[in-house]
Order: C-alpha cells, then sequence, then structure tokens
C-alpha cells in the first residue's frame, strides 16, 4: 500500500500554478494569472493584484519565483504571503500593458464586491462597469 501511494505523483496547486506564471515574463502569462487568481477565492489574491497594480510584484527569472514587497519594503512570499529573508537581486517588477492594467482595476473590483464596507462596494461596482468587463460580473 505505501508503494502505490508513493507512486501518484503530488498534485499542483492551481493558485500556485496561476502565481508562477507571473515569472514568465509574458503578458498572455500575466493575463491568465491575474483572472485565474481573482477567481480562485484564495485569500492572497486581492494582495497579489494590488501588489501587481501597484508594481510590488516581483519575479526571480532564475528560480521562477514570485515575491510581494509591502509598504514596509520588506518581501513576501507572493502564494503564501509569509516573510521571506531576502528577495533575490535578479528579481524584477512584474511588466504591465495598458490591456493588463484594465484587467487587474477589473478583477479588483471584482474582488472588493464583497467587502462588508458598503463605500467600498460601490466603488468596487463602478469599477467593475467602468472596465466593461463581463467576466467579472
Amino acid at each position: 500500500m505505501l508503494i502505490a501511494a508513493s507512486a501518484i505523483p503530488a498534485l499542483a496547486d492551481p493558485f500556485e500554478d496561476a502565481v508562477a506564471k507571473f515569472a514568465n515574463d509574458d503578458f498572455s502569462d500575466t493575463d491568465d494569472a491575474v483572472g485565474e487568481i481573482a477567481t480562485s477565492g484564495n485569500a492572497q489574491a486581492f494582495a497579489i493584484i494590488s501588489a501587481l497594480q501597484e508594481g510590488r510584484l516581483l519575479a526571480d527569472p532564475d528560480s521562477k519565483k514570485v515575491f510581494a514587497t509591502g509598504a514596509d519594503g520588506k518581501g513576501l512570499d507572493a502564494a503564501t504571503g509569509a516573510p521571506v529573508a531576502t528577495v533575490p537581486d535578479s528579481a524584477v517588477a512584474v511588466r504591465l500593458n495598458n490591456r493588463l492594467r484594465r484587467t487587474i482595476e477589473a478583477a479588483l473590483g471584482g474582488l472588493t464586491l464583497m467587502s462588508p464596507d458598503p463605500a467600498r462596494r460601490i466603488q468596487a461596482a463602478q469599477s467593475v462597469f467602468k472596465t466593461h468587463d463581463a467576466a467579472m460580473l
């Protein structure tokens, strides 16, 4: 029984797979990652997409790891939110284009529609409708 169990490969975490796409330095992969993360239901989704919008999401092309920097400048593992000792010097900000900026705005709007703060929900709804992205409705 133990032998059979060890032969089964570990299942990949879809959320972590989506976060890893940011390290590919490809606009299409980044777009896919934003959509997958926004609809994942993961507690880290808003923080990751906010960091991307603010230029605080960094990808290391060597290790394919993705990091976010906090307001204090300290590094975090983007997928888990756990602090990291250091962010590699080779890590660079994930690149954006105008299409991605619109996608990010819609994703953040969708993620905040469930906020307990009524003013924030209104702002989120306006953001979603402004981008005209039916997928986020």
